[in-house]
């Protein structure tokens, strides 16, 4: 069998193959062959080694310039300085970071396929139109006073980005994220926000965590295809904070597989939502020491399965406040789900919501009658979403039927033994029994005392059962 090597050892030799070739050296080679150049003069500088430091900016250059197969061992800066001409990447390996500190870009600089051991980092930057395809990075971050006409990031291979950090005060034009997997991704803007006539998509992305903060939506912000990246280890988080969406685009989105969706002080009712999973019971409000508490505390119940089932958390409890703004969001949802004739999915956010109203609500005088009937339609209907609590409450009327039977006062139908009864005597029972839970049926002048009680009681169950029951059914007719 031959000899096989690591990928460390494939490596070393690969450098051993390529041209080393200094800062200066390149900086030689980039001016030779672009003097007198145009942006139609194309400079390739293909499977070298670039052993130092390197300012791209700062050593000139007057032409289209592309890197392929290249590796850079030291850091790789763009420099203080101005461009007209575009400049690619492909292929190459940096193994150290990437840094842009005031540069301009006036046309278009591309990595294709290209691979980062460090981190990515654009300050004070103007670029035209940026292309990133990376099959590793570890953090990227876009500061609020560099600014982007154009933007696309993919990933390639199904790399995993660490972070990254994006400002909306930089997107002057369009930003693409796609086909990425991310472990944090931090969305923040300043008092401006996302202006009209600019464009944030992020489609076909696997994050675990995703901070939307401070965030005010004026243009064009597209969430399509999200889910949350598989990780056993660690929580996800989907978080939303201090923030106004406007008409955000939430297309195909899997809420349900976050470990929790956070929203705090947000306004989502313009929102967008089309083929959205939901979770329901993972939507929260928490924050700071709140949200910190309740994270331990759930580290204590999954630490043991057994105890997990039958631990119950007296340590924390949510608050008035947070109760407050979970039935708020809930609302908004609802709102913005009913505008778009989502009527299903209305429906089950109007239950939690009344169920987060429930429990904010303190029982005393003053609302014990609301607390009763949130309760009752609870209990009997689940705010109208359930066809199997009403039919059992009218099945509850057998109860003083049974009662009516054996005062006599129901015709021709009498208790027996099993033994005695015969199929002609249940048909009738079942005929009298249906008979009698019509609410609007005539009185019977024989009922009084503790008979007529009984048949009242059942025309109010019988009359708020079929109503759920309507209420239920009308949710899948339009």
């Amino acid at each position: 069998m031959g000899a096989t090597i690591s990928e460390t050892e494939s490596s070393q030799l690969l450098l051993m193959k390529k041209q080393k070739l200094t800062e200066q050296e390149l900086h030689i080679l980039i001016r030779d062959q672009s003097r007198n150049g145009n942006e139609h003069t194309q400079i390739k500088i293909i499977d070298k080694i670039i052993t130092e430091s390197f300012n791209l900016i700062g050593g000139g250059f007057t032409a289209t310039v592309y890197f392929e197969e290249c590796i850079f061992l030291d850091k790789f800066d763009f420099g203080i300085g101005s461009t007209e001409f575009p400049l690619y990447f492909s292929h190459c390996y940096f193994y150290n970071s990437i840094g842009f500190l005031g540069v301009t870009f006036s046309k278009t600089l591309a990595f294709v396929n290209c691979k980062l051991n460090g981190d990515l980092m654009i300050i004070e930057s103007t670029i035209n139109e940026l292309m990133l395809d990376f099959t590793a990075c570890k953090k990227i971050f876009f500061t609020y006073n560099s600014k982007f006409k154009k933007v696309s990031l993919s990933g390639r291979d199904s790399a995993i980005f660490e972070e990254i950090g994006l400002n909306l005060n930089s997107i002057e034009g369009v930003f693409y994220i796609r086909n990425c997997n991310f472990r944090k991704i931090f969305i923040n803007s300043d008092l401006t926000g996302l202006q009209k006539d600019t464009q944030l998509e992020i489609s076909k992305c696997k994050i675990n965590s995703i901070f939307i903060d401070d965030v005010t939506n004026n243009g064009i912000l597209k969430l399509n295809y999200i889910e949350a990246l598989n990780n056993p280890n660690n929580d996800s988080f989907f978080t939303i904070n201090k923030s106004n969406l406007g008409k955000a685009e939430f297309i195909q989105c899997d809420f349900s597989s976050f470990s929790e969706m956070n929203v705090l002080n947000s306004f989502l009712g313009d929102c967008i939502f089309v083929n959205t999973s939901w979770g329901m019971t993972n939507i929260n409000v928490f924050e700071g020491k709140e949200m910190d508490g309740y994270l331990k505390d759930r580290e204590v119940r999954k630490s043991n399965k057994i105890l997990s089932k039958l631990h119950i958390r007296s340590n924390f409890k949510e608050t008035k406040s947070q109760l407050t703004h979970k039935k708020d969001i809930f609302k908004q949802i609802k709102y913005a789900l009913s505008k778009q004739g989502d009527f299903i999915n209305e429906k089950k956010f109007y239950a939690l919501e009344m169920t987060t109203y429930n429990k904010s609500l303190p029982f005393n005088i003053k609302t014990c009658s609301t607390k009763i009937i949130l309760c009752l339609s609870k209990l009997t209907s689940n705010y109208g979403l359930s066809l199997s609590r009403p039919i059992v409450l009218i099945v509850s009327n057998l109860i003083p039927f049974y009662f009516l039977v054996l005062n006599g006062k129901i015709p021709n139908v009498y208790s027996v033994p099993l033994s005695e009864s015969n199929w002609y005597g249940i048909y009738n029972a079942i005929a009298q029994f249906l008979y009698i839970l019509n609410p609007i049926r005539n009185f019977e002048t024989n009922l009084n005392g503790l008979d007529l009680i009984f048949d009242i009681w059942i025309r109010i169950v019988s009359s708020y059962a079929l109503y759920n029951i309507i209420r239920a059914t009308r949710r899948f007719i339009n």
